[in-house]
């Protein structure tokens, strides 16, 4: 992200957080799975669904043009495997053209092929790789080669595209607890950074994708090692986007936090459906049947946002812990969060 979107995005955080006290919180970045559909076959995931129908191209401008009138600054773009869909330059276009930074978290896949169309587009990129060993990553991602696509799209970015803000984001399993400190290492080598996320297990559940499989998951043991180690490794100046709050959540068992994600983030899923992060089976609308404005001017974004700062802290993620944390104006996250984007990390 240059310097200038960069600062751009920091005063209107700021601003927002100053509103938001003085008047009731809305949220202004979006978070939008643009597709259900992926060709991986994760074992971990909760969003794959090859069947669900996602937004049309002219849906999805409507809402993005709908977006920026609201005062929304940015769009985080996932799924599902977003780059899948084949008018994916036009979505990029329409959030750009709508005034809102665009990030995109991938898993890598179509980058090479997509890059050169996607890149003027394009402010912020988040790819999943899983481990330090391709055979062990292909394995775990449930797709071979996508080891060699990720390290292949990293260095087409490194050389040819220097302006794109990139990182890894890696997810904590049993199948890859014993390489977790090997993946700062990896980061170094390859000249950029990326964040560790210990993966949730009890989401969902309201609406039937709650996770039965927990022998993903690591033992309460192994995430208090991974996380002191990662500490220490953060504190050794290793590339760790994590900040100490997050890691602290977890080295003595999880804490609670006080959550303030919906504060910043409206979720919306690929049929449109816009998610009460605290009432999944209840969500506040549909975008294809209701204006953007009206289901942000509904009362239960409100209780959305109090209910989720008093009691909800289930999410294990850094986006949302980190997010809080930057929202409480902790040093610690500030300070992070503004030497990645000025390219001190």
């Amino acid at each position: 992200m240059p310097f200038a979107d960069s600062r751009r995005f920091f005063m209107q955080l700021g601003r927002n957080l100053i509103k938001g006290r003085l008047t009731g919180y809305k949220p202004f970045f979006l978070s939008h799975l643009i597709t259900a559909k992926c060709n991986f076959y994760c074992p971990e995931c909760l969003w794959k669904d090859n069947r669900l129908r996602a937004l049309s191209t002219d849906e999805i401008r409507f809402l993005y043009h709908q977006a920026g009138a609201c005062g929304f600054i940015a769009n985080y773009i996932w799924g599902g495997e977003p780059l899948i869909r084949e008018d994916i330059v036009e979505i990029l276009k329409s959030s750009r053209g709508n005034g809102l930074l665009t990030f995109i978290n991938t898993n890598g896949w179509y980058l090479q092929d997509k890059l050169k169309a996607i890149a003027p587009y394009t402010d912020m990129l988040i790819m999943s790789l899983d481990h330090s060993q391709a055979a062990i990553h292909d394995r775990i991602r449930g797709k071979k080669g996508s080891y060699d696509r990720i390290i292949n799209a990293i260095q087409m970015l490194k050389a040819q595209y220097p302006k794109i803000r990139f990182l890894i984001n890696t997810l904590v399993l049993m199948e890859n607890k014993d390489d977790i400190e090997n993946m700062p290492l990896l980061w170094k080598q390859l000249g950029m950074a990326g964040y560790i996320n210990f993966i949730e297990v009890d989401i969902l559940k309201d609406i039937g994708k709650g996770r039965e499989n927990k022998e993903l998951d690591v033992s309460e043991q192994n995430r208090r090692e991974i996380a002191a180690r990662l500490l220490m490794m953060k504190k050794e100046g290793y590339p760790i986007l994590n900040t100490n709050h997050y890691f602290n959540t977890f080295v003595n068992g999880k804490q609670g936090y006080r959550c303030h994600f919906p504060k910043v983030f409206l979720e919306i899923y690929p049929d449109g459906t816009v998610l009460d992060c605290v009432r999944e089976a209840r969500p506040l609308g549909n975008v294809k049947e209701l204006p953007l404005k009206k289901i942000l001017d509904h009362p239960r974004v409100q209780g959305m946002i109090e209910d989720g700062e008093k009691w909800c802290h289930i999410h294990n993620n850094a986006d949302r812990i980190d997010m809080s944390n930057t929202w409480e104006l902790k040093r610690a996250s500030l300070v992070t969060g503004m030497r990645f984007l000025l390219r001190r990390i």
